[in-house]
């Protein structure tokens, strides 16, 4: 890394912990985190509880992972992307909540820009900085998100490695024009964390089907827990790879939140 990128890197640094280190005025706040490419920077939404935190999860959404987050903290696209949704419910279990955005560089790879180095060099920016204020920082990816979160656990370490893994109606064994794991997620088997598979059982989605947990498990194999939970029930309609039907988990809101929580709490 060069010395002017380093800089920007210690400044993104810097000013994000004075942020996070002043008195809960607001529960949420918007960062901006040079990545030190150039002008990218890593534009995230932290949501805050009202007493110490149990840790820190951070949000991936699916599909092309742009929220179009704004400077107020408006996201203005995924809005009803089931992470994005439910961030509310994961702060109010005690969870400190880090929505980033994708920065414009990586979007305009879309959609495997989620698979390079950069992508997981960002998150791992946000992890470092997110274990300066709490022991534990989890990764939690949804649909496409998965491959963002799978891919910087495969490659961050030190502070920039996350300590857990959820993945939710992941991607990860899609195959029928998605990335299979061996194209897809460089040293998958070489991931070292605790993962949460939470799928559901009636997933229609061609690219997350419902056997694929079972088929991803066992090549985890550096994973010192590696637990599957298929979930059933809840409706929607429409697309089946979108929000608003099981790969989305709708009208399971509560059941995906209580599922994760509980995992969580083992950690």
């Amino acid at each position: 890394m060069s010395r002017a990128a380093a800089l920007l890197l210690g400044l993104g640094l810097g000013l994000a912990l004075g942020l996070l280190g002043q008195p809960a005025a607001a529960a949420e706040r918007v960062l901006n985190l040079a990545t030190g490419r150039g002008e990218s920077m890593l534009r995230v939404l932290v949501l805050e509880p009202a007493g110490p935190p149990r840790g820190a999860l951070v949000l991936l959404a699916g599909g092309d992972g742009s929220l179009d987050l704004a400077e107020d903290g408006r996201i203005r696209a995924l809005g009803g992307n089931q992470l994005v949704r439910t961030r509310a419910d994961y702060v109010a279990a005690g969870w400190l909540v880090a929505l980033p955005d994708m920065p414009l560089d990586t979007w305009r790879r879309r959609p495997y820009g989620r698979l390079g180095p950069e992508h997981a060099a960002d998150l791992g920016l946000l992890v470092a900085l997110l274990h300066r204020e709490t022991r534990l920082v989890v990764l939690a990816g949804t649909s496409m998100g998965s491959l963002s979160a799978a891919n910087a656990a495969a490659r961050l370490v030190g502070q920039q490695r996350p300590d857990a893994l959820v993945l939710t109606a992941g991607l990860l064994m899609a195959g029928h024009g998605g990335p299979n794991v061996e194209e897809g997620v460089p040293g998958l088997a070489g991931i070292s964390q605790p993962v949460l598979l939470l799928h559901h059982r009636h997933d229609a989605c061609r690219l997350s089907p419902a056997s694929g947990p079972a088929l991803l498990q066992p090549l985890l194999r550096a994973a010192p827990r590696v637990d599957v939970v298929l979930l059933e029930g809840g409706g929607g309609t429409g697309n089946p790879c979108e929000a608003r039907s099981p790969h989305g988990f709708w009208g399971l809101d509560d059941q995906v939140v209580r599922t994760v929580a509980a995992w969580l709490a083992g950690l």
